[in-house]
């Protein structure tokens, strides 16, 4: 019984966790939970077991909750990642920095680079992402700068050499995680 509570606290903690940065505020009322539901002792214990912490260092719960956020995350893999390594992994691919490598020999196939995109230019009906540092677009006279959410565009380089051909996957419509995808199908 013991066990399964902690397996099951540290998993609903690990979800929570996948879900990103701002789902601090579920994480912090679930901490509550367990605290009113006296279970302190199994988060200790999940704490102790999982993320090699003592909480019981912490004087306050507000304390606990404000430090271990920090804590859970960095031994947490987003849904994100969870997703792409699976990818990759069905590929043969593997992710050591900006570089993408061959899982059978460790060949460099190319790399990815995430670039934030902060305009759009409309030319004759069709609207570009244009990363920040492409000032080009911005200075001609076919372009209308439209006021857009952030997104990312991927910047993939297909082969290892800096001169090597780069494709931006731009489409403020599509997943990162597609956009990850389709870079891969590009670099195999």
């Amino acid at each position: 019984m013991r066990k399964k509570r902690i397996l099951a606290i540290y998993n609903k903690i690990t979800q929570i966790a996948q879900k990103g940065t701002y789902s601090f505020i579920e994480y912090y009322n679930y901490i509550d939970d367990i605290i009113n539901n006296s279970e302190y002792i199994f988060l200790q214990d999940v704490f102790s077991i999982y993320y090699a912490t003592d909480i019981r260092l912490y004087r306050t719960i507000t304390l606990l909750k404000q430090q271990t956020w920090p804590i859970v995350l960095g031994d947490t893999d987003t849904t994100f990642m969870y997703r792409l390594k699976s990818f990759y992994d069905s590929n043969g691919v593997y992710q050591i920095g900006q570089g993408i490598y061959d899982s059978s020999d460790n060949e460099l196939l190319g790399k990815f680079v995430e670039l934030d995109r902060i305009d759009t230019v409309n030319f004759l009906g069709v609207t570009y992402s244009i990363p920040p540092h492409y000032d080009f677009y911005r200075n001609t006279d076919l372009s209308v700068i439209l006021d857009q959410p952030k997104a990312i565009i991927l910047q993939v380089q297909i082969g290892a050499f800096d001169n090597d051909l780069k494709v931006l996957l731009n489409d403020p419509n599509m997943l990162l995680l597609d956009k990850y995808k389709l870079g891969v199908s590009l670099l195999i």
